[in-house]
C-alpha cells in the first residue's frame, strides 16, 4: 500500500546536477540546457567517423554548430565508442574549421555530454528507488526510508507511538507478561536498516551501505510519521468498547491494544450463553477462592450463598469485589472513566492477603508481580512512571503499613493520564492510566482521599493462627491456577458476554460512588447479572470506612460531640480552646506553658479552619454542619453547629 510522502518536494529540493562530478565549466555548460534538452542529448544515436565528419561539413564556416548540437555530437560520439584516437581527429577538424572555439569549451561540451549519458543509466538502474546516497537529494531519502519503513511496519507492526515518545513491544520470555520499551535512537537506526537498503555508486554499479543518519536523525524526531499508537498491552483476551471479543494476538488496530496471549488457551465463548455457561462459570469462580474466609464467612456457608442464586444470603460483598477487580482488565475499554483500587484487608498477618493477589495476577497477568509502596511521595511518582510506561495491567504493592496518605496515589486513582518528568532528563511523559491498583496489607489506615476511592477485600480468618491452617480445596492454589488459568479466563469472559447478551443492564443495588459512575455501571452490571443473589457488591463499604479509616477525623468529632452535648449554637475558637481543656480533649494542635489541654488559640483556629463547611455524624445519630456564622461577632465570626437531621 503506498504511503503519501514525509516531505513535500519544492523546486529548490531538486538537485541541479545528477550523476558524477563536474568541473565548474561543465556546471556552467550544463545549466545552459533544460530537462527537454538535457533528455534529447542524452537519448542521441551512436555515431561512427563517416557521420561524425559528414557532420562537420554540414555546418557553414561563418555559422558553427550551436552548445545543443555539439553537446549531441559528443554525445552520438560517446555512445559510439570510437575511442580517444578517432575522437581527437574529429575534434582537429572543429577547431581547423573554426579556429576561434577554444579547446576548454570542447572538453566541457564532453563532459556534459558524459554526465547526461551516465546520469540516464544511472536513472534506469535506480527506477523509482530515491536510496542512492550520492545520488538522491534529502527529500527524496527520506522519503524512499519512511515508506518502506512504514509498509514493512504495516504488514507487521513493530513501532508505535505512546504519546510523544516511540515504542516497541519487548517480549521478556520465561513466561512474564510483554513490556513496553522505549526506542532509542541507536535501536531505531538498526531496526530501520533491517527494513531499508541504502546504496552508493560504484562506477556503473552499486554497494550497499547503512541509512544516512541525517535520515535516521529526521526519522526518529518527526512525530507527524504515521506510526500507530499503542494504548496497552493485554496478555489476556478482552472485550472493546462495543462488546466485540478480541481473542487472537497481535495489534488490534481499533483499540490500539496489542495482544500477547503466549500459551494461554482458552475454549471459545459461545455466542449465546445459556443459563448452564454461567452456572459453570460461576462454580469454576466461587470454588477457586473459597478457601480465603472473606468477610469471615467459611467454606461451605461461602459456597452455599456464591452457587446458589435462589439463596437469600448473597455471597460476601468481598468476593463479589474480587470479581469486579478480575473483570476490569478484560472490560477495561468498556470502561469510560477510571477503575477503583482494592484494598486487601487483613485482619491477621497468615491470613492469605499475599496469595490472594498473587493469584488474581497469574490470572490476570500470568505471572505475579507484586512491590513494597515506596515511602515519599517523589519515590512513589518515579516508581508509577516507570511501571506506567511498561504497560503493566496491574500494580500491586503488598505489606502496606501504618497509615497511608499521598496525593500522588489519589491522583492515579482517578485521573486518566499520569503526568510526570522520567528519570535522568527533562522530558515531560504522560502515559494514559488503564491498569489496575491492589494493595495488600494487615489492616493499613488510609487517609480520606483514599478511603473513598477504594474496593474492599477483606480477609477474616475464624482461627487464631491462620497460618497452620490446612485441609484447603486446592492445596497449592497456585499450581492449580497455572493448570486451570484458561478455564478461569473463560468463566470470566462468559459472565461478560451474557451481561452483553441482556443489553447491558445496570445495577440494581450498586451504590454511588463518586469518580466510578462508569465503573460502577458496567462492572457492577456484570456481576449482578450473574445470579439472582449477586447483590452485596460494594455492599461493605462502611466496613471500609471502620477498618481503614486512618482517624484524622477523631478529634474533631470529639470536640464537636462535647460542643454539641453542653449546647452552645454559636462560639468563638478561644471558648472552643477552653472547651477542649475543660474535658481534655486531644487535639493535634500547639499548647502553651507545657500544658498538654492548654491550646494556642491560633493554632486551633487552623486546624479547625480545614473542617468548615462538613457534615459530621455523631454518636448521638445526629448529623451536624460545621462552619462559620456570616455575622460577626465581639471579636470574629464565630463557629456554628448547625443540625441537619435527627438521629
Amino acid at each position: 500500500m503506498p504511503h503519501t510522502p514525509v516531505l513535500q518536494k519544492t523546486k529548490t529540493d531538486q538537485p541541479e546536477f545528477i550523476g558524477g562530478k563536474l568541473s565548474q565549466g561543465a556546471k556552467t555548460q550544463l545549466a545552459k540546457f533544460d530537462d527537454d534538452e538535457r533528455q534529447c542529448i542524452a537519448g542521441t544515436k551512436p555515431m561512427t567517423s563517416e557521420k561524425a565528419a559528414d557532420w562537420c561539413a554540414v555546418f557553414d564556416v561563418l555559422e558553427p554548430p550551436t552548445d545543443m548540437q555539439f553537446a549531441q555530437l559528443y554525445a552520438g560520439l560517446e555512445k559510439g565508442k570510437l575511442g580517444e584516437a578517432k575522437i581527437a581527429t574529429i575534434e582537429g577538424r572543429i577547431q581547423g574549421k573554426w579556429p576561434r572555439l577554444k579547446t576548454t569549451f570542447l572538453t566541457n561540451m564532453r563532459k556534459v555530454a558524459d554526465h547526461l549519458i551516465s546520469a540516464e543509466k544511472r536513472k534506469e538502474l535506480i527506477g523509482c528507488d530515491h536510496n542512492i546516497v550520492d545520488q538522491s537529494d534529502h527529500v527524496d531519502q527520506v522519503n524512499f526510508a519512511a515508506g518502506k519503513l512504514l509498509e514493512a511496519n504495516e504488514i507487521k507492526p513493530t513501532l508505535y507511538w505512546l504519546g510523544r515518545q516511540m515504542v516497541e513491544v519487548i517480549d521478556n520470555g520465561d513466561g512474564l507478561p510483554p513490556v513496553i520499551a522505549t526506542v532509542s535512537h541507536a535501536r531505531f537506526a538498526t531496526l530501520l536498516n533491517t527494513v531499508v537498503q541504502f546504496r552508493k555508486t560504484l562506477g556503473e554499479t552499486f554497494i550497499g551501505v547503512p541509512v544516512p543518519s541525517e535520515v535516521v536523525s529526521f526519522l526518529y524526531n518527526y512525530h507527524p510519521l504515521p506510526l500507530p499508537e499503542l494504548k496497552g498491552v493485554s496478555p489476556i483476551p478482552f472485550y472493546d468498547g462495543t462488546g466485540r471479543l478480541i481473542f487472537r494476538d497481535g495489534f488490534d488496530k481499533q483499540t490500539g491494544i496489542m495482544v500477547c496471549l503466549g500459551e494461554l488457551d482458552v475454549a471459545r465463548v459461545p455466542t449465546g450463553v445459556t443459563q448452564d455457561d454461567i452456572q459453570k462459570a460461576v462454580d469454576i469462580l466461587a470454588h477457586c477462592f473459597c478457601d480465603f474466609e472473606m468477610d469471615g464467612m467459611s467454606r461451605d456457608s461461602f459456597l452455599a450463598s456464591a452457587l446458589n442464586g435462589q439463596n437469600s444470603v448473597p455471597p460476601p460483598a468481598s468476593f463479589l469485589n474480587l470479581m469486579g477487580l478480575l473483570m476490569e482488565q478484560f472490560i477495561r475499554p468498556m470502561i469510560d472513566g477510571p477503575v477503583m483500587p482494592h484494598l486487601i484487608s487483613k485482619t491477621s498477618p497468615g491470613a492469605g492477603g499475599g496469595l490472594l493477589v498473587q493469584a488474581v495476577q497469574e490470572i490476570v497477568m500470568g505471572k505475579p508481580d507484586t512491590r513494597p509502596l515506596a515511602r515519599s511521595e517523589d519515590e512513589k511518582r518515579k516508581a508509577v512512571l516507570s511501571t506506567l510506561l511498561r504497560g503493566t495491567s496491574m500494580i500491586a504493592w503488598d505489606n502496606v503499613t501504618g497509615s497511608v496518605d499521598s496525593p500522588v496515589l489519589a491522583s492515579l486513582f482517578t485521573e486518566p493520564y499520569f503526568t510526570d518528568r522520567g528519570l535522568g532528563g527533562n522530558v515531560e511523559h504522560s502515559p494514559r492510566v488503564t491498569c489496575s491498583f491492589v494493595m495488600v496489607g494487615n489492616r493499613p489506615l488510609l487517609s480520606g482521599e483514599l478511603q473513598r476511592r477504594m474496593s474492599l477485600i477483606e480477609l477474616k480468618p475464624q482461627t487464631a493462627n491462620p497460618e497452620k491452617r490446612t485441609g484447603f480445596l486446592f492445596p497449592n492454589l497456585m499450581q492449580h491456577i497455572r493448570t486451570n488459568r484458561g478455564q478461569i479466563v473463560w468463566a470470566l469472559l462468559v459472565l461478560v458476554r451474557h451481561w452483553l447478551q441482556q443489553g447491558r443492564p445496570s445495577p440494581k443495588h450498586a451504590p454511588v460512588i463518586g469518580s466510578y459512575e462508569s465503573y460502577t455501571e458496567v462492572v457492577g452490571g456484570i456481576i449482578e447479572a450473574a445470579s439472582p443473589n449477586w447483590t452485596s457488591w460494594q455492599g461493605n463499604r462502611n466496613a471500609l470506612a471502620e477498618i481503614a479509616s486512618d482517624g484524622d477525623d477523631l478529634e474533631i468529632v470529639e470536640l464537636l460531640e462535647v460542643w454539641h452535648t453542653d449546647g452552645e449554637v454559636e462560639i468563638s475558637t478561644t471558648d472552643l480552646a477552653k472547651l477542649a481543656e475543660n474535658h481534655q480533649v486531644t487535639l493535634p494542635v500547639k499548647t502553651i506553658l507545657g500544658e498538654p489541654f492548654a491550646y494556642n488559640v491560633r493554632s486551633l483556629g487552623k486546624y479547625l479552619a480545614q473542617f468548615s463547611g462538613r457534615l459530621f455524624k455523631l454518636a448521638s445519630g445526629a448529623t451536624v454542619e460545621f462552619g462559620k456564622s456570616t455575622l460577626k461577632g465581639k471579636s470574629n465570626y464565630p463557629w456554628v453547629l448547625a443540625c441537619k437531621e435527627a438521629a
